[in-house]
């Protein structure tokens, strides 16, 4: 199976890609960015297969006939447009979540690969995970007897951006556009909500608020 990655970022950089090519049924194929440039390094990292494998125009892409599937890893707005092109294309795809911004482009996305008979999956890995697989089995065969409540932490390792904001004197993530990796040392609390509000992760803006309480303890950073 042929498969193109569009959006040549970090979860298709770090995840995506190194799994289709571990894949013994599976070809990466090629790839669609913004950036012709991000798409031919893309491509020469990951050793893309297709005689022309890095595109910016996602007809083009689409129209190949020896690709078979799509990734589906670029921001969430481009969801609905992309699945819809790429299930009149006749490509199978494995969108990444969230699905789409709203019930409508997600009825409108299944009924159109229903149409054209191709595949959707949605990237909900952790449906797979081991553990998560491992603690079904046990439940179903009541090994471990009659459940009435069930509290569970999933925990991983941190990206190096969120570990930054949660330092102290790190006030809040600069957020006007999404930009994870940029962090401000403004006082302003006026600025600090503005961002919150704004911020697409705004849990994440939340926790970075309390840093100013955060004790750091050798190498752990504990917020009270």
């Amino acid at each position: 199976m042929n498969i193109a990655i569009l959006g040549p970022g970090g979860i298709a950089d770090d995840q995506h890609a190194p799994a289709v090519l571990n894949h013994p049924d599976a070809t990466l194929w090629s790839v669609l960015s913004r950036s012709a440039e991000r798409a031919e390094a893309f491509s020469k990292k990951h050793g893309l297969n297709a005689p022309a494998p890095a595109h910016t125009n996602l007809a083009e892409l689409l129209a190949d006939p020896l690709l078979d599937a799509v990734i589906i890893a670029t921001p969430l707005r481009l969801h609905s447009t992309q699945v819809l092109a790429a299930a009149r294309a006749g490509k199978h795809i494995l969108l990444e979540k969230p699905m789409a911004t709203s019930v409508s482009e997600c009825e409108a996305m299944i009924e159109a690969c229903r149409t054209n008979g191709v595949t959707l999956a949605m990237a909900y890995h952790l449906r797979w995970h081991r553990g998560h697989r491992l603690i079904r089995q046990q439940v179903s065969s009541g090994a471990l007897g009659a459940l009435r409540h069930m509290r569970v932490h999933f925990t991983f390792q941190a990206p190096r951006w969120i570990k930054l904001a949660l330092l102290p004197g790190n006030r809040s993530l600069v957020g006007a556009r999404g930009q994870r990796n940029s962090l401000s040392g403004s006082d302003s609390m006026d600025n600090d909500a503005d961002r919150r509000r704004n911020h697409p992760h705004p849990v994440i803006a939340e926790q970075c608020q309390v840093r100013k309480r955060a004790r750091r303890d050798g190498n752990r950073v504990s917020c009270v």
